[in-house]
């Protein structure tokens, strides 16, 4: 199974003709891959993605996978990191050989 779950970056989405309400709508704008659970036993706030990037603020999604080099969730294709896509397929390559 998939030893990996889904950072979901994401950005304020502009409301011009709602006016202003006060709630931050937010949308995605990239998916990146972190080892999860983390074998070194931190927590997400303090993880990072296999690009670099800190997971602090970014939501999780846990994604099963009998191959594990698929870390995200076929929905985030259009999404996902390419570095993060290339460290995992990377990784992958390593254990497996």
């Amino acid at each position: 199974m998939s030893q990996y779950a889904t950072a979901i970056q994401d950005q304020a989405q502009e409301q011009e003709h709602f006016g202003p309400s006060g709630h931050d709508i937010r949308q995605p704008v990239r998916v990146h891959a972190v080892r999860w659970p983390d074998p070194g036993g931190i927590g997400w706030a303090e993880a990072r993605t296999m690009c670099g990037r800190p997971a602090a603020g970014m939501e999780k999604a846990v994604h099963t996978a009998p191959d594990p080099a698929t870390w995200h969730a076929p929905r985030w294709d259009g999404l996902h990191c390419d570095a993060c896509d290339t460290a995992v397929r990377e990784r992958e390559q390593q254990r497996a050989g």
